[in-house]
């Protein structure tokens, strides 16, 4: 692949695009730091599956060379996914939900929902020009149904407790081991070393999908050092701090105002690391 200079430096000449130095890595695509961009295309015509979505951003110029800056790509998870798919033979979502879903008794995370359950599917809000609450208008629902890696899951608190509480338990739940303690621990460390400006916060470090606290006098939740967190889509987080052993879920169901960085959601990460004395 390609690496377009003037995304690394900002310059206004020698752009011309140069080779990457080394091939991407699995870790990179991991750790967010393959160079690759967010959604690097344009959305043109629907997908027709998860193959035909990495396909399409497979020819695009790096904003980086691998390994030297994090940047958050969508469709560098969108690469993880498929790689799942080749590996196992198996669709994205139904990998997922016989090695993970199911294992560990998550009953209502899905990427798609059966029908019985659409009922329960909250609904989303924004806030307008004026700050007033609204019912969000979003995307219709594609005819071809294409899961997202990068984030395009469904579930509930309890299920996202569930997959925290695994963690902290080092890969168990229940007594069934669902991962091996050296997966959780590559998992929930650092794996960024010291890059700066990693997952929206100078004290945090990369690890495999987590953001991960290296140092907790660049963070601002109370969160110990060695926390992993997640944010998601529509204001959603989700933390665990195995020095307090304990694990925070969030769901705040809004379309605007911060994403994972919003005000309220760091008000209860504060308000829930100050109330446990460790």
């Amino acid at each position: 692949m390609k690496v377009n200079p003037c995304a690394e430096s900002h310059a206004s000449q020698g752009c011309d695009p140069v080779d990457a130095a080394r091939p991407i890595t699995v870790l990179d695509l991991m750790t967010h730091t393959s160079g690759l961009p967010g959604q690097s295309f344009p959305d043109r015509e629907p997908y027709k599956s998860l193959a035909d979505r990495v396909s399409r951003g497979a020819h695009v110029e790096l904003l980086a060379q691998p390994g030297t800056r994090w940047i958050y790509s969508q469709i560098g998870y969108a690469a993880l996914g498929r790689l799942i798919e080749v590996c196992s033979g198996k669709s994205y979502e139904e990998f997922l939900a016989e090695r993970l879903f199911q294992p560990l008794g998550m009953k209502d995370t899905y990427f798609f929902l059966p029908p019985d359950k659409q009922g329960r599917l909250a609904v989303m809000y924004s806030l307008d020009a004026t700050g007033k609450l609204e019912r969000a208008s979003l995307p219709p629902v594609a005819t071809v149904k294409v899961p997202a890696p990068e984030g395009g899951a469904l579930t509930t608190a309890s299920d996202m407790a569930r997959f925290y509480q695994m963690l902290l338990n080092k890969g168990t739940l229940n007594g069934r081991r669902i991962l091996s303690a050296p997966a959780v621990a590559a998992m929930t460390t650092n794996q960024t070393g010291d890059l700066k400006n990693v997952e929206f916060s100078p004290g945090l470090g990369m690890g495999l999908s987590f953001g991960v606290v290296k140092d907790v006098v660049g963070t601002y939740r109370y969160q110990s050092s060695g926390t992993f967190s997640k944010g998601g889509a529509y204001r959603t987080y989700g933390w665990g701090d195995p020095v307090k052993d304990m694990s925070g879920i969030i769901l705040f169901q809004r379309t605007n105002g911060g994403g994972d960085t919003a005000p309220e959601i760091t008000a209860f990460s504060i308000l829930a690391n100050a109330a446990v004395e460790r």
